[in-house]
């Protein structure tokens, strides 16, 4: 199937932002703005569900566990790496090392090492596509599908206020049931539905998206000027991030679909024509999951107290290029490596694949 430049534009927009924020020393502008990257990345990943059930048959079997294979997979070769590397670190700068609560736990992409959450939020709402996929189908009009989800969504937030406003939270959190609560509710629903949206979004017209990004630009505007009437300090999306509410996801949806909207056949047709833009882009979009993940093991090696890694962290974006070249570099000369490997040990076409899905895909 031949590459969809827009959406590989669009994933390293996503990928390059994420990075942004985790880098980002103080919350200035630029971190606010750049607030939209984790639903442009949902709504990615919902676009090519979209796309690849559309011209592969079958696709959506299984998806769940492809999704698995494709994302956890990786993750726990990855963390198994981390942990091993960083205690040998940590032990000869007699630095603390993690608890094993953190390390279980970002073994499950929950509240341990605070970057892996993201990889939750893809496993989780794998679960749903299908059943999302049915329920469009069975409504056959996209308008009918949008209803179900705007629907679903205000139930979602009904839930949200009845829970914050109530006395469950001390009981949920004494039961240690918070992780449980916030990976099926605060995670699941949401992003469930934010990928609905994202599985028709292909299938709208120009001045549908525009009547979208209308409404999400009113829903934004409405909630801000709600939330900071009586605030004595300012209120962003960010504030509203954990656990996702209308006012994180407006803002996240305007900008996605503004970004959307701009980049034009015009514009691909210019990335297009110039190889080395194109190959970096399609780049770190297929390589996005590994970039990402060494961007962990960086942006921790890069916090050492060490003077000329302090003197690195006290210039923000310079931290956030420096990261992000090595992120990608490694994962580089890990594929390299692998493909080496690969030719070296003379795999059958099957071992080849499952190694290839692993490190490189």
């Amino acid at each position: 199937m031949e590459r969809d430049l827009k959406l590989d534009i669009l994933k390293a927009i996503g990928i390059i932002l994420v990075i942004l924020a985790h880098t980002a020393k103080e919350k200035n502008i630029i971190f606010h703005i750049r607030n939209f990257d984790v639903v442009l990345l949902v709504l990615v990943s919902s676009l090519l569900f979209s796309r690849l059930n559309e011209t592969k048959k079958d696709y959506s079997k299984n998806y769940f566990l492809k999704r698995i294979k494709r994302i956890a997979f990786p993750a726990w070769i990855f963390l198994v790496f981390f942990f091993i590397v960083y205690f040998f670190i940590y032990k000869y700068m007699g630095l603390e090392y993690f608890n094993s609560g953190t390390i279980l736990l970002s073994f499950f992409f929950a509240e341990g090492l605070p970057c892996v959450w993201i990889l939750r939020v893809f496993i989780l709402i794998s679960l749903s596509a299908v059943f999302l996929l049915k329920i469009q189908k069975k409504l056959k009009s996209k308008w009918s599908f949008l209803v179900f989800l705007a629907v679903a969504y205000l139930v979602y937030e009904f839930l949200i206020f009845l829970y914050i406003n109530s006395n469950l939270s001390p009981i949920i959190n004494s039961l240690h049931a918070y992780h449980i609560i916030d990976s099926l509710f605060f995670c699941f629903i949401p992003y469930s539905l934010l990928f609905g949206f994202g599985m028709i979004l292909n299938k709208l017209t120009k001045k549908e998206i525009i009547f979208f990004i209308l409404v999400f630009l009113s829903i934004f505007l409405f909630s801000g000027y709600y939330l900071n009437y009586n605030s004595d300090t300012f209120v962003t999306p960010q504030d509203y991030k954990l656990p996702p509410r209308i006012y994180f996801f407006s803002y996240g949806l305007l900008a996605s679909l503004i970004l959307y909207l701009l980049i034009t056949p015009g514009l691909i047709k210019i990335v297009d024509s110039r190889p080395v833009i194109k190959k970096t882009i399609v780049f770190i979009s297929t390589a996005s999951l590994w970039i990402y993940l060494w961007h962990i093991f960086y942006f921790y090696l890069l916090d050492l107290p060490i003077y000329i890694f302090e003197s690195l962290s006290s210039e923000p974006y310079l931290l956030f290029f420096v990261v992000l070249i090595l992120s990608m570099f490694s994962f580089y000369i890990q594929k390299r490596l692998v493909l080496r490997i690969i030719e070296h040990l003379k795999l059958n076409k099957k071992n080849s694949e499952r190694i290839f899905e692993l490190f490189i895909k």
